[in-house]
C-alpha cells in the first residue's frame, strides 16, 4: 500500500523534524537527553565539580564534599533553555523551563554530614510534527502525509549521602538514590489523499487515514555511589575520585497501536530486568589562598554495560567521555571592608563531552556570577552557550543558550563555645 512506503519514508526523516519541546537528539538516546543536574557553582565553572570542595555542591556529584560540610546548606538551581535547531536552510526556535536540582545538607558534628537530593539526570521529552506532500501510485493519490511524535518522562532520582572527613586532608562519603524512569511515547502519522473508486463511475474519493503507536515504560531502581577527595598537604591541590553503580530493576512496556481512531491493532506488554550504565570520574582542584580556584574533570560513563531485555534501544556506543575545565576569581576576599564587586565569585568554564549515540557531541561554554548576600548564602547567575552534533547529518546542528538561577545558604544552627564568660 501507498500508506505504508510514506509512513517508511517520514520514519527516516523524523531526524530532520522540528522540535517543539527539546532536542530532536534526544529522541536517539535510551534515557533520553543528560540534563546535568550541578550546583550554580559547578554550572557556572565549565561543570567541574569531582574535587571542588565547597558547600554548595553538598553531595551532588561527589558525596565525599559532605566532609566539607559544617553547617546547614540549602542549594538549588533553575534553568530556561534556549534551544535553536537547524537543518540545511531550516531553523526553528524553542524555550523549556525545568528545576535541575534541590539539596539540603546537615552537620552532625563528629560524624559528618549527612544530605538529601532530588535531581533529574536525564529528560525524554522530545516533541516534533513534519508534513511532506503525496504523489501518485496507480488507483491511489497521496496529497500529504503527516508524522507526529510525542514522548514525555525520563530519569529522576531521589538520594541520600553521608560523608565525613577522615584526618586533616581526606574526605570520604557514600551515595544512595531511588531511581524512577518513566516514559510516554506517542507516534502518529496521518495519511490525507484520494482514490479511484470504480462504484462511482470514475470519482475520485478522498479519505483520511491515521495510524497510532503508543508505548508506557515504567520502572525503578537503586543505585549506589561512592566518592574520596585527598589534598595534598604541601600544595593547594585537591584530587577526587567518584562512582556510581546502578542496581537491576524491573521495567515494565505496554504497547498499543490503533488505526481510523481507537481500533486497536495490536496490544503488549512486556516486563524484563534493565541494568542502566555505571559511570566513574575523576577530578582535580587548585586553589590559592581563598581568591583563585582552578578546577577540572574527567567522566566516563559505560555504556557497555547498559542493558534493557529489549524494552529499550540499545546504545550504539560503548563508552561515552567528557572533559570539564573552570575556574573562580574573587577579587578581595579577605579585606574587612571590601566594595561589594570585590566580593563576587566571577567564574567561567568550557566542557566537550560525547552524547549517548556514535559520533554525537555536545560543547558549552559557561560564565557566570556568585552574588553573595548578607544572609550567608549567595545567588548564582549562570550563562551558558553550546553546540551539540550528530557527524551522521552534516548539515544539522542544535544551538542552545541556557540561563540558570541558583540559590545557596546556609547557616550554624549550634555553636559550641570555647570558655565561659
Amino acid at each position: 500500500m501507498i500508506r505504508r512506503a510514506y509512513q517508511a519514508i517520514l520514519l527516516t526523516a523524523a531526524f530532520a523534524a522540528v522540535s517543539s519541546a527539546n532536542s530532536v537528539l534526544g529522541s536517539l538516546y535510551p534515557l533520553g537527553m543528560p540534563v546535568q543536574p550541578r550546583s550554580g557553582m559547578a554550572l557556572s565553572m565549565g561543570h567541574t565539580w569531582i574535587a571542588v570542595a565547597d558547600e554548595e555542591n553538598t553531595m551532588l556529584g561527589n558525596p565525599a564534599n559532605l566532609g566539607n560540610v559544617d553547617r546547614t546548606v540549602f542549594s538549588g538551581v533553575i534553568s530556561w533553555d534556549f534551544l535553536n535547531i537547524h537543518q540545511d536552510d531550516a531553523s526553528s526556535h524553542h524555550l523549556a523551563v525545568f528545576p535541575k536540582q534541590f539539596s539540603l545538607a546537615f552537620p552532625l558534628a563528629k560524624a559528618g554530614a549527612i544530605a538529601f537530593a532530588f535531581e533529574r539526570p536525564n529528560d525524554a521529552t522530545v516533541k516534533y510534527r513534519i508534513t511532506q506532500r503525496g504523489g501518485t501510485a496507480g488507483l491511489e493519490t497521496v496529497d500529504s502525509l503527516q508524522l507526529g511524535r510525542s514522548r514525555n518522562g525520563g530519569v529522576t532520582a531521589w538520594r541520600a549521602g553521608w560523608g565525613m572527613p577522615i584526618g586533616k586532608f581526606a574526605r570520604v562519603g557514600l551515595g544512595y538514590a531511588r531511581e524512577y524512569l518513566t516514559i510516554d511515547d506517542t507516534r502518529i502519522s496521518t495519511v490525507f489523499g484520494r482514490e479511484f473508486d470504480v462504484s462511482t463511475d470514475g470519482f475520485w474519493r478522498k479519505y483520511r487515514y491515521d495510524e497510532r503507536d503508543s508505548s508506557g515504560y515504567s520502572g525503578g531502581g537503586n543505585a549506589l555511589r561512592g566518592g574520596v577527595m585527598v589534598t595534598v598537604p604541601k600544595f593547594p591541590l585537591t584530587v577526587g575520585v567518584t562512582g556510581e553503580y546502578h542496581l537491576q530493576q524491573d521495567m515494565t512496556r505496554i504497547s498499543k497501536s490503533f488505526a481510523g481512531g481507537d481500533t486497536v491493532l495490536s496490544s503488549s506488554e512486556v516486563t524484563a530486568k534493565v541494568q542502566l550504565p555505571p559511570s566513574l570520574g575523576i577530578g582535580l582542584s587548585y586553589k590559592l589562598g581563598d581568591k583563585v580556584l582552578l578546577a577540572a574533570d574527567y567522566s566516563m560513563v559505560m555504556w557497555n554495560r547498559f542493558h534493557t531485555g529489549g524494552i529499550l534501544s540499545e546504545p550504539t556506543l560503548d563508552y561515552m567521555n567528557g572533559i570539564s575545565i573552570g575556574g573562580q576569581l574573587i577579587p578581595a576576599p579577605a579585606l574587612l571592608a571590601p566594595k561589594y564587586w570585590e566580593t563576587i565569585r566571577y567564574r567561567a568554564g568550557f566542557r566537550i563531552n560525547q552524547l549517548p549515540a556514535k559520533d554525537n557531541r555536545e560543547w558549552a561554554f559557561t560564565l557566570g556570577a556568585g552574588l553573595p548576600f548578607k544572609a550567608a548564602g549567595v545567588a548564582n547567575v549562570v550563562l551558558e552557550y553550546g553546540q551539540r552534533t550528530d557527524k551522521n547529518y552534516s548539515n544539522y546542528h542544535e544551538d542552545f543558550l541556557s540561563f540558570s538561577l541558583g540559590i545557596a545558604a546556609g547557616r550554624k544552627w549550634a555553636k559550641s563555645s570555647a570558655g565561659s564568660y
